[in-house]
């Protein structure tokens, strides 16, 4: 049987205009995890690396600047029993060694795979994901019993319901925070902020515990915590 990265590497050779491969960090580490996630964002920042793989990216550590709060946010998903307190106090200081061994157990994918600037092309992204949503749809079918998606902005979780990449979904909006949150069987899917956002409210300990709040109040408290978006 071939492995999910070989499986992944022959949607790849269909993908249309494909630069940069992503998916499965470290399969092992992904496999033998409690806590799946898939995380997904909208392209890569231009130069990945010579093999323009985010696979090989991630594994090495990446960088901080967007990977730090995915990072943490990370550590807290798969954590949630824990208290808050403690979480962030044990992950507020991210390094590269940290990053590796976080990072080495999830799937990361990017809706379009042509590399884009500081700011997206909203236009191509919509088109990159509309032309490949077979394709995105094979790729995410390889990440079985997922326990959490998250999506790595708002454009992220619009276009993943637009193109129905999950099935037909609807993201409640959480009421004292900007996560929103659907479910699609045992995957909990979270809309929420992009890693890099700044200005008032986003310190990296304000993003951490509100994500972390939002998805326990989620599992523990939806009705009253929750309205449809």
């Amino acid at each position: 049987m071939k492995s999910i990265v070989e499986q992944e590497n022959i949607i790849f050779d269909n993908w249309s205009n494909l630069i940069v491969k992503d998916g499965i960090v470290n399969e092992d580490c992904f496999l033998s995890t409690k806590i799946k996630i898939l995380v997904i964002m909208k392209e890569t920042n231009g130069y990945v690396n010579n093999e323009q793989d985010l696979r090989l990216f991630l594994k090495q550590g990446a960088r901080g600047d967007t990977w730090n709060n995915i990072v943490r946010w990370i550590y807290g998903l798969q954590n949630l029993d824990t208290d808050i307190n403690k979480l962030w106090k044990n992950i507020s200081y991210v390094n590269n060694d940290t990053r590796i061994k976080y990072l080495s157990t999830i799937s990361s994918i990017n809706l379009k795979k042509k590399p884009g600037g500081a700011s997206t092309n909203l236009k191509e992204l919509k088109d990159e994901s509309k032309n490949n949503i077979e394709h995105l749809k094979k790729q995410i079918s390889l990440y079985e019993n997922l326990n959490f998606v998250l999506c790595g902005s708002r454009d992220v979780a619009n276009l993943i319901n637009k193109y129905e990449l999950f099935g037909k979904i609807e993201f409640l909006q959480h009421n004292d925070t900007y996560v929103q949150i659907a479910q699609v069987n045992n995957t909990i899917i979270i809309s929420y902020y992009h890693p890099q956002v700044k200005g008032k409210g986003s310190s990296k300990e304000k993003l951490f515990k509100n994500l972390i709040l939002s998805v326990n109040d989620y599992l523990h408290n939806k009705p009253k915590m929750f309205n449809y978006s």
